[in-house]
């Protein structure tokens, strides 16, 4: 396996990651809207607490989910990274021995100078992926912030009891 190819798998798997992401942040949305009333469960689910207990295990399964979205992204993000330094490392060790010219001048400037552009254009795709994923997060909790079935349709002010 050369190395262009081993970089371009780990640029697959990054990208695989945030898929599997993306789909766990939809998981996520969808699962915090799966909600039910005393009326879908029964007569018996306020006084026994089942409604209760049902919104918990609810909102322990939507955090839960969000936080492997999270984890995924994290992952994605740090393979690129991880594929970026490598080109870089690799760039450098190719320049400093490199004894070849360019338009008589020596090659290793040059061959420093792509290795940087590389890393350079990997690392702003990351970054993207990174303002991404926190714009979501933040539609997500604009979206909580918003919800009307909150305490009188908003959420309480901090310190009040």
């Amino acid at each position: 396996m050369t190395l262009q190819v081993a970089l371009e798998a780990l640029h697959h798997d990054a990208d695989s990651w945030e898929r599997v992401a993306a789909v766990t942040r939809q998981a996520a949305q969808a699962a915090s809207q799966l909600t039910l009333s005393a009326h879908e469960l029964s007569w018996a689910a306020l006084p026994t607490g089942l409604l209760d207990t049902y919104a918990e295990l609810q909102r322990k399964a939507v955090t839960l989910v969000e936080e492997a979205s999270e984890i995924y992204s994290g992952l994605s993000l740090r393979l690129d990274k991880v594929a970026a330094l490598v080109s870089l490392v690799v760039g450098l060790i190719g320049a400093i021995g490199s004894s070849a010219t360019v338009f008589g001048l020596p090659a290793a400037p040059f061959i420093a100078a792509g290795a940087a552009v590389t890393a350079s254009v990997t690392l702003i795709v990351g970054c993207e992926t990174l303002k991404h994923a926190c714009t979501s997060a933040n539609s997500t909790l604009r979206q909580k912030f918003d919800d009307t079935g909150s305490f009188r349709g908003r959420w309480p002010p901090a310190g009040t009891a």
